[in-house]
């Protein structure tokens, strides 16, 4: 009877009619269903001596049906006799088997792709090389068990392996790090597997026709083949273990309104009904292989449309980039040129000596077969040392001047900009002038005040006048300060703007900045820590007077807003190749919402809204950058960052 009832299992005969038809085979426990004893001795038995072709039926059923005395024994019977079907292995694994069977090598596609969906849930230390080295680096698997190894791969990395473990793996197999940017095609929709009413309307066929992809047609393709391998019901959670990624979830739920699969007791299974099954094994044996071939011949014909679309979009950039007033020069990666816009050529053939500093002397087409980023900085320092030209590099960009003219080049792997800055100087340096003279012309008007003051002390008047003479000393003294400010805002706010570096202490720089608000800083009863002076002296490339004004705004709005009875630390450290310049405040902090904005041209809480902007450019400028840490009511880390000048 045993036999009998396996039989109709394998025939799809209604999960439900069965049990209730071979009661007599089972014991029911809170309506769970599970084996007699003389009808598990029985599927021992058949286990171990039946034929292996309605082994993955016994396999199934005992592992569903088995009670907990009963699971060993049938995971050993199912060891005895050997893994020859995808149910073998389930069924093993399901009770709880060694995990070390799936590191076997089975021949079979049917036998990998069940050992690939079991590897999932496995030990990922073991099993991420083993689907490496047993799918992935052999030429010979298969394209589709390449495909679904991968998405173990990604599945096992992104379940809670560690940060370390991924390290080293990453170090043992390059390969890893293309794997993390191979994305599958995913199909839109919730990925939730509710089930669904088996009676709603849905057609199978329609949704092999909505495929768009042979990635999703292989997701398709192993949902369905799952499917039909079980002639047990499985519950939605035992269902999602063996799902690879979310697009077989999501092709499960769609199966659900098509009548593939119908809702039992125990849960989901392939249809009872012969046409809805005969649906399945043609899609698989027949249909299968006209569908990946349509898929295709559509694939390609799109991917010729799009190309279409590119090479009409890059016309569209090439006449953009003829129009560009700025040069740009373009290097493919076999480091052959293939674009040079017009204001490039014009600016190297009128610029002899910029081509040469750039390319070196000779046919710029073979140069730039040789072109390299950094070659071309080694060659800059080279010439840099050997003359006297008057040529500047912050990172990749280089300022040079070239006669009367000034040029702006930026280097990339493959890209090179060149600007022609000859205006934008000359405007700067003419704004620079104008506001030079306002200055002269504010500072004679304060002269005319204290020529008053004398006037007054002479006529005996000695305390109006020189109070008055200390009032105009002290105007005379904040007008100064602002249009300075204002000149360097100027300057700094222009496109063309740069700096003009030489040797600068850092150290120096620290200790001026902090003396200029310690006075300040008392009065408000702020006490200001500083390192400067234990620390050996930081040589760093720049301007100095830049490098103060950043420092000092940042050292202002410290005291601005620390609290009586404070303290600001401000602490000069190296670290690796970088100098650093930290200042800390007890203060309010900064709300994380306002972390980004504080560095903006005009955002302000109280100020001009250009002291912390100015400070950022003025790092910027100088191949640096500033940090910011803040916690709100606990204070304010501000972290200047300068390369350190070597040699």
């Amino acid at each position: 009877m045993l036999r009998q009832f396996l039989t109709e299992l394998e025939q799809r005969s209604p999960v439900d009619t069965l049990l209730s038809r071979y009661a007599f085979l089972f014991q029911v426990d809170n309506n769970n269903y599970i084996f007699s004893q003389q009808a598990f001795a029985d599927l021992l038995d058949f286990i171990e001596k039946g034929s292996s072709s309605c082994q993955h039926v016994a396999a199934q059923a005992g592992a569903k049906w088995s009670g907990t005395n009963q699971k060993i024994a049938l995971r050993n019977a199912i060891h005895k006799r050997g893994f020859v079907t995808p149910s073998c292995l389930w069924a093993y694994r399901y009770l709880r088997g060694n995990p070390q069977v799936l590191f076997e090598e089975f021949a079979p596609p049917e036998m990998c792709l069940m050992q690939i969906v079991l590897l999932k849930d496995a030990e990922p230390t073991k099993s991420i090389p083993f689907l490496i080295q047993r799918f992935l680096q052999r030429r010979e698997t298969p394209q589709e068990l390449k495909n679904a190894s991968s998405l173990c791969l990604l599945s096992v990395l992104n379940s809670g392996v560690s940060a370390e473990q991924v390290r080293q793996l990453r170090s043992r197999y390059p390969g890893l790090d293309e794997l993390y940017q191979w994305k599958p095609s995913m199909v839109t929709g919730n990925d939730e597997c509710a089930p669904r009413d088996a009676r709603a309307s849905g057609d199978f066929h329609q949704l092999i026709r909505s495929i768009g992809n042979p990635k999703e047609l292989s997701s398709l393709t192993r949902t369905v083949y799952l499917v039909s391998q079980f002639y047990v019901p499985l519950t939605l959670r035992e269902w999602r273990r063996m799902f690879l990624d979310s697009t077989d979830g999501t092709f499960f739920r769609k199966l659900l309104p098509t009548g593939l699969m119908e809702l039992t007791s125990g849960g989901l299974i392939l249809s009872s009904e012969p046409a809805k099954r005969g649906m399945a094994r043609k899609f698989l044996y027949e249909s299968y292989a006209v569908a990946k071939d349509s898929i295709q011949r559509a694939q390609t014909a799109r991917i010729k449309e799009e190309h279409q679309k590119r090479v009409r979009h890059k016309e569209l950039d090439r006449q953009a980039l003829e129009m560009l007033p700025d040069g740009i020069v373009c290097i493919d990666g076999s480091r052959l040129l293939f674009y040079m816009n017009p204001a490039a050529e014009r600016l190297l053939h009128e610029n002899h000596s910029l081509k040469e500093l750039l390319f070196g002397k000779g046919s710029l087409e073979n140069n730039l077969r040789k072109y390299s980023k950094e070659r071309v900085l080694v060659q800059i320092n080279a010439r840099i040392q050997q003359s006297e030209d008057d040529i500047q590099i912050f990172g990749d960009h280089i300022v040079c001047k070239n006669g009367v003219k000034r040029f702006d080049v930026t280097l990339g792997p493959q890209v090179i900009l060149i600007r022609d800055t000859t205006d934008q100087h000359l405007i700067s340096r003419e704004v620079g002038r104008l506001y030079r003279h306002e200055m002269k012309a504010a500072l004679d008007v304060l002269q005319v005040g204290i020529e008053t003051s004398r006037q007054l002390v002479k006529a005996g008047k000695e305390r109006e006048g020189l109070e008055f003479l200390e009032q105009a000393e002290k105007k005379r003294a904040e007008l100064y300060q602002m249009l300075e400010e204002r000149i360097d805002f100027i300057r700094l706010h222009s496109d063309a703007f740069s700096i003009r570096p030489t040797e600068v202490n850092l150290s120096l720089v620290v200790e001026r900045c902090v003396g200029n608000y310690r006075d300040l800083a008392s009065a408000r009863k702020v006490s200001i820590i500083s390192n400067h002076l234990d620390h050996e002296p930081l040589r760093v490339s720049g301007e100095e007077r830049f490098l103060m004004r950043a420092i000092d705004n940042i050292l202002r709005n410290a005291v601005k807003f620390s609290r009586n009875n404070s303290q600001i630390t401000v602490t000069l450290k190296c670290h690796e190749t970088e100098a650093l310049v930290l200042i800390e405040d007890e203060g309010p902090g900064i709300p994380p919402e306002n972390l980004d904005k504080i560095f903006q041209l005009g955002f302000t809480t109280s100020g001009s809204g250009r002291g912390l902007y100015m400070a950022r450019r003025i790092a910027s400028a100088h191949g640096g950058r500033i940090d910011v840490t803040a916690t709100v009511n606990k204070g304010a880390t501000f972290i200047f960052r300068l390369p350190i000048r070597r040699g």
